[in-house]
C-alpha cells in the first residue's frame, strides 16, 4: 500500500503542545487504564493469550498514528516517543493479563535478554536495542531490495 502523507507540521509552540499531550496520552501506564479499563480481578486478572496480544497490537498503530497527525518526521524525536508509547502498552497489556501469561512472558523476555545481551531483564529490550533491531532490519530490507532489482 502506500504510505500515509504526513500532516503539516505545526508553530512551534503548538508543536510542543501537541507532542506533551500525546506523550500524556499513549506513554502513560495510568492514562491507558483510565481510557481502555482496569482489570476485574486485579491478581488474576482478566485477559488470556490471545485477547492480551491483540490488546497490545491495537494500542501501538493507534499511538503511532497519533504521531503521525502531529507532523513528527524527525526519527531523533520520533523514535523514543514511538518506545515510550511501546513500553507502556507492554506494561498496561501484561497487567490486564491472566497471571501466568504474565510470568510466562516476563520470564519469555527475560530468558530472551539474557541470550542474546548477556544480562536476564524481564522488561525486555532497551531503547538502544529497539534502535538496533529496526536499524539492522531496515537495512537487511534495502539489501534484499537492491538485489532483486539487480
Amino acid at each position: 500500500g502506500k504510505p500515509l502523507p504526513a500532516a503539516t507540521a505545526p508553530p512551534p509552540d503548538e508543536y510542543q503542545k501537541r507532542k506533551a499531550a500525546w506523550a500524556a496520552k499513549y506513554t502513560s501506564v495510568a492514562t491507558l487504564r483510565s481510557a481502555f479499563g482496569t482489570n476485574k480481578n486485579r491478581l488474576w486478572g482478566d485477559f488470556g493469550p490471545d485477547a492480551t496480544r491483540r490488546l497490545y497490537h491495537a494500542l501501538l498503530p493507534r499511538a503511532l498514528l497519533g504521531l503521525r497527525d502531529m507532523g513528527l518526521s524527525d526519527a531523533d524525536e520520533l523514535a523514543p516517543l514511538a518506545y515510550q508509547a511501546r513500553v507502556a502498552a507492554k506494561k498496561y497489556a501484561r497487567e490486564r493479563s491472566m497471571l501466568p501469561g504474565r510470568i510466562g512472558s516476563m520470564l519469555y523476555d527475560g530468558f530472551r535478554q539474557w541470550r542474546r545481551y548477556g544480562k536476564f531483564d524481564h522488561r525486555g529490550m532497551t531503547w538502544e536495542q529497539v534502535w538496533r533491531k529496526y536499524e539492522d532490519q531496515v537495512l537487511r530490507e534495502a539489501v534484499e531490495e537492491m538485489a532483486e532489482g539487480d
